[in-house]
């Protein structure tokens, strides 16, 4: 609930992360604005929730970003460009691309 010198520091040098919420079953792990914030967009997406929570999937968070290991780049020709890199689990490569492409 309160934001100290130590956790901004450790977000900076990404020890930990900032999070968001993935609806479903289970109590929240957030209090205070943050709760009221996530509440908000529940409501506002209201039979979403509903579905999400039908489905039996339990609530959960993820971070909100994501750390990018190893990146390599090669261009072959002026019209490609070989990637490779690490990702954590759980993180979609096809996600990283669309980033990548967008800022080009």
């Amino acid at each position: 609930d309160t934001l100290d010198d130590s956790i901004v520091e450790r977000v900076h040098a990404t020890d930990i992360h900032p999070t968001g919420m993935m609806y479903g079953k289970g109590e929240s792990e957030v209090s205070g604005q943050t709760l009221l914030i996530e509440q908000g967009i529940i409501n506002d997406a209201l039979e979403l929730a509903e579905g999400l929570v039908k489905l039996d999937l339990k609530a959960d968070r993820r971070a909100l970003r994501v750390i990018v290991r190893d990146l390599r780049w090669e261009f072959l020709e002026e019209s490609e460009i070989v990637l490779s890199f690490s990702l954590p689990s759980g993180c979609y490569a096809t996600s990283l691309l669309r980033e990548l492409l967008t800022i080009a």
